[in-house]
């Protein structure tokens, strides 16, 4: 009986080491796999942040998930998740998501060639306008104006799919449980200029025969 009793606890040590180890590698295994995936994104990062400073025509698409852009967490991808949750899409609906930033300056000058400032003294520099449009008007004797414009565009995008009905929705919810639908991609751009009020944009997913 005491050997039968010895054989039993030694075999529940053995299993019970034997998950113990088999926990410890899933573990380690799960952690060098987190660390990897830390290291991507670190790398991934740094290479945005390089695309930002030195952006003009040449910029890179990156190849990121949500939980990615989450990790990042700077003031760019911030814009992109917040956009999501003001839109209520799900994780699974979002196919894109994009950041567009662009500014422009445009300097006007005139010089009359009578005198139109009275005082030899006059140099006026005073800035109107605030952070989307900025004017810089200057004015100088004896006759020369000058306006400096300076505009800002930051645009976030979001590419999702939604369900839509095939034919036109009926009224009765209950009918619409049972029509056919498919799945669509909607674009909606989030334009932060509240000055930029008409825009045309043309999207068209090209079809693969």
């Amino acid at each position: 009986m005491k050997l039968k009793i010895k054989l039993i606890i030694a075999a529940v040590l053995i299993v019970l080491f034997a998950g113990l180890g088999t926990t410890i590698g899933v573990m380690a295994h799960q952690n060098k796999k987190w660390k990897e995936k830390y290291e991507m994104v670190q790398q991934t990062n740094t290479s945005y942040f390089k695309d930002l400073q030195s952006a003009k025509n040449d910029i890179h698409q990156y190849e990121l998930t949500l939980a990615d852009l989450q990790l990042m967490n700077d003031s760019i991808t911030n814009k992109m998740l917040d956009l999501q949750k003001r839109l209520k899409v799900k994780d699974k609906q979002v196919q894109n998501l994009q950041y567009l930033y662009s500014h422009f300056t445009k300097v006007d000058t005139v010089i009359f060639e009578d005198t139109i400032f009275l005082e030899p003294e006059i140099c006026i520099d005073t800035l109107i306008g605030d952070e989307w449009v900025m004017t810089d008007l200057h004015l100088e004797w004896p006759g020369e104006i000058q306006l400096s414009t300076q505009v800002r565009s930051q645009k976030t995008v979001m590419v999702y799919l939604q369900k839509e009905t095939v034919e036109p929705p009926k009224k009765c919810w209950l009918a619409r449980l049972f029509q056919k639908k498919r799945k669509v991609a909607k674009v909606y751009i989030d334009e932060e200029n509240p000055y930029i009020d008409d825009q045309q944009n043309l999207f068209i997913d090209v079809i693969k025969k």
